[in-house]
């Protein structure tokens, strides 16, 4: 799930920006001229929907990558624990 929420996260936060950016076009379309107090509103969202995004995606992947790391780890240890056992019991001769 976290390598999910880290991939999408930055999607949605893409979204909210062309979202923002469109609102700030359509403002400047309905007023004829460039206002920065009318366009400033969906400009912001844009950028706070990138933060979010972000904020969300970079902790999730940190932490997914931690948790394959070390399952990575344990896995690779329970393999050689399992071949030194094979190799225990193996019936002398047979290799």
């Amino acid at each position: 799930w976290l390598n999910l929420i880290g991939n999408v996260a930055p999607m949605l936060g893409l979204m909210g920006t062309v979202l923002g950016m469109i609102g700030a076009f359509f403002k400047i379309v309905e007023t004829g001229q460039v206002d920065a107090t009318s366009i400033a509103g969906p400009i912001g969202i844009a950028l706070v929907t990138t933060l979010l995004g972000l904020g969300v995606a970079i902790p999730a992947l940190t932490f997914f990558a931690i948790l394959r790391n070390r399952i990575d780890a344990i896995t690779s240890e329970a393999m050689v624990i399992c071949q030194e056992l094979i190799s225990t019991f193996r019936p002398a001769g047979r290799e």
